[in-house]
This record gives C-alpha cells, structure tokens and sequence, in this order.
C-alpha cells in the first residue's frame, strides 16, 4: 500500500530587499555561497533560472568524502516573488518532490518560505526539513556578510538616468520638492544647505493631512557619488527615528544605480521604523517617484528643445568686412555656401535655391527682412510644398582683427514633423558642416 504523501514548510525573515534574496536563489555565484546545510559545502552549481531551465547542485561532505548531488527543472519563475521547480537527487532511493518558494515584504525585510512537497517517507521529509532550515540560515549569513545587516534598512533601484542628473535630483531642492516621499505624499522644504555640516530641515505632508517634521545634518558630499547624512528625527511624540543615511549613485552606462542605506542604532528601532511608517516599501515608491520626475523632466526638456532656435556661435579670423562679404555677395557664398542665381543683402529681396537629402530635392524660398551693413542679416527660410516657415539671422562681432559669427536658426518648430528631414538635428548638423568648416575654409584661403 502506498503511504500518504507529505510536506514541508519553513519561513524565514531576512533583512533584505526581496531583489536581493531573490537573487541569492537564481544566480549560480550566490548560490554556491549558501545553498547547503552548514555541515556540507557546496562544490558545484549550474543554474538557468528560466521556465524549463535545468538546475545541479552537488554538496559535499569533506568528513565522509562523500557528495550529494540534487537537480531539477525550472516550473514557474515570477521575479521577486515566486520559485517552483523539480528536487530530484542522484540517488536512486531519493524519489522526485516539488519545490515552491515564495518571496514577499514584511517588516521591512523580505520573508521567505519554502514549500517542499510529495514526498512519501517521514524520515526523508525530516531531514529536508533540517537541511532546508540550516540552509537559510546560511543565507542570512551571507546577506549580512554582503552588507545588509539587522539594523539596516537598504534600497536600491535602476534609475534610467545618467549619475549627473540623479545626483543634481537629491541635492538641488528645487528637485527635490517634486519627488521625495512615498506615494500621495508631498514636501515642503525649510532649509536644504547641502554640504558637510548642512542642515536639510523639511516637512512631509501625508495624503491624510499628516505633518512628518525631519531634521537631518549632511555629513559627506562627494559629487556625484555619495550623500551621507544624519537623521535627527522629528517630533518626539511622532517617533520620527534617528538613524544614518548613506546614498550611493553608481554609473551603469546612461543609467544609475541608487543605494539608500539607511542604519539605525538597534535591530529593535530599525523594526520599530519600518514597521510604523512602512519605510522600505515607502522607499521604493520615492524612488520610484524620483525615475518618474526625472522621465517627465527629460521629456519636456526634449519638447522644449524642439522648439528652441538653433544657435551656433564660432570665431573666424578673418575681419569684419571679409566675412560680411562672403555672407552676401554671391560669387563668394557659391564657394562655401549654396550657388544662387541671385542675392542682394537687401529687405525685401527674394531668393531661391534647391539643395538635396538623400536624393530628395527641396527648393528653398527665402525673403530678406532685415539688413545692418557690417552687422546682421536676417532672412526666411521655407520650402515650396511643405507648411511652416522660420528666419535665419547672422550677425557679427567684430573682436579685434578675427569676428566672432553667431547663427539663429528659429522657427523650425513650425516645418511638418512628420518629415525626418526637417528635423531640429539635422539643421544643427548641417550649419555646423556649413559654417563650422565650409565658411571656415574659405575664409582661410
């Protein structure tokens, strides 16, 4: 008769985000440090945490010169929060079970919980429970040993921003009023004075009307790497906490990666924290809120950068009058610039040209509107076919024998967007080409 099948199930709190825990499960060089009981080590592992994946860990026991060796497949894998997969072991008298691991916040921590299920012999099942038991406790040992220990609480998030601008966002307080604090909560900041010995005092206004006073004292600045202060707490009866406040900014290419690590005196007030004013999920949210700012913010300055003018600035030397006429007379501009049938710097005056992109001719219609002799000139600039119209304006600085030459290009806002061609950028690469070098080697002749 078959016996009945049964199961396992321990939970353990880690001090940790649930990211990194989860990590410590799937990641083949974080598993080798902890996934055996204390009286084993383990030698080899192979891991492709992926549906269908296939895993192997062998642990030895160096006493008996003896390795045990379990394997199994990947069944269901939610990041963050969910493992299933086969346990299977080498031995031939070690039948297959399933294992479920789950991965939520709690106390600010993570908790895990480990179900192993279908076995169908008591004395099997006990000793997975003791191994499975000390096996989580070496993984808290080696989430400590990593750096999170039990008076911490640690955040950290990918923020799709170059480091520069992350780091701009927790300093200048004009930033900062936009984004810091959980979730419906907004910030009024009294004095932000960011250097060693600053005062940041500010107050956190709670969805429920809730005033949250903080007063912390900067310790470190180190731009654009570091920001450690100290968190003086807020109102007494509030219980605001006193505790130290390391933020790390690490470049990962266009990206940043951002580190909170905030340590208090004892485990008990890290708990207490964390606990009453859901510190750790409140910190994900802020930062989540800080990569929403920062995307918003990187959004409008891209609109606000379609509709700003062109505007290039270089020094010639050459004087003021040579440069003015290979502005406006012809024979010369048909050198650097574009072969016109005919130009006068006069208001009023009309003129054409066409120029090609990518064998796509367009013909420019062109109208002077204002004249300074030795000066400025400005001109419209259209196309025949297409809507919108913008101004050209070039005007000269004479600074001693050279002239320095500044181009407006405005108005290109105004020109069709869905033609690629009449985009903001190559307008910038093409005067840069045209005056950059064709006006330059001319002028060097």
């Amino acid at each position: 008769m078959p016996q009945a099948q049964t199961r396992l199930e321990v939970s353990k709190l880690f001090q940790a985000p649930r990211e990194t825990v989860f990590k410590a499960w799937i990641q083949p060089e974080m598993m080798k440090q902890w996934f055996c009981p204390e009286w084993l080590h383990v030698a080899a592992v192979e891991a492709a945490a992926r549906v269908g994946g296939k895993y192997r860990i062998s642990m030895k026991d160096e006493d008996r010169d003896k390795t045990f060796t379990t394997f199994g497949t990947y069944k269901e894998i939610i990041p963050n929060q969910k493992l299933v997969f086969t346990w299977e072991w080498e031995e031939p008298d070690q039948s297959g079970s399933l294992v479920t691991v789950t991965f939520k916040d709690k106390k600010g921590g993570t908790e895990v919980t480990v179900l192993h299920e279908r076995y169908v012999d008591m004395a099997n099942e006990e000793g997975h429970l003791k191994g499975w038991k000390s096996a989580l406790e070496n993984l808290a040992k080696q989430l400590f040993h990593e750096g999170v220990s039990e008076r911490e609480i640690v955040i950290t998030r990918m923020i799709n921003a170059p480091r520069e601008r992350v780091f701009e966002a927790m300093t200048d307080p004009k930033q900062v009023v936009h984004w810091w604090g959980p979730n419906g909560f907004t910030t009024t900041i009294h004095k932000m004075d960011v250097r060693p010995g600053g005062v940041w005092h500010h107050t956190m206004h709670g969805p429920d009307g809730t005033d949250y006073p903080n007063k912390s004292i900067f310790k470190e600045i180190v731009r654009p790497e570091r920001i450690v202060y100290q968190h003086a707490g807020g109102e007494k009866e509030r219980g605001g906490g006193c505790f130290s406040a390391t933020w790390t900014f690490e470049a990962q290419g266009e990206k940043t990666k951002m580190t909170g690590r905030l340590t208090f005196a004892s485990s008990e007030e890290r708990d207490r924290i964390a606990i009453r004013y859901q510190a750790l999920e409140g910190g994900k949210q802020t930062l989540a809120r800080l990569e929403n700012y920062l995307s918003e913010k990187r959004a409008g300055e891209n609109a606000n950068r379609k509709n700003t003018p062109v505007v290039l600035e270089r020094t010639f030397d050459a004087p003021v009058q040579k440069v003015w006429k290979a502005l406006t007379h012809k024979d010369q501009m048909k050198e650097w610039y574009f072969d016109l049938p005919e130009f006068r710097a006069e208001v009023g005056f009309e003129f054409e040209f066409t120029a090609s992109k990518d064998d796509k001719k367009y013909r420019h219609l062109c109208e002077v509107t204002e004249v300074i002799t030795g000066r400025k000139l400005t001109y419209s600039w259209r196309y025949d076919g297409y809507e919108g119209n913008s101004f050209v304006t070039f005007e000269l600085f004479a600074e001693g024998y050279k002239t320095r030459l500044k181009l407006t290009h405005k108005g290109l806002e105004t020109f069709p967007k869905s033609n690629p061609d009449l985009a903001r950028e190559n307008f910038v690469q093409g005067w840069t080409e045209i005056i950059g070098s064709s006006l330059n080697n001319f002028l060097q002749t």
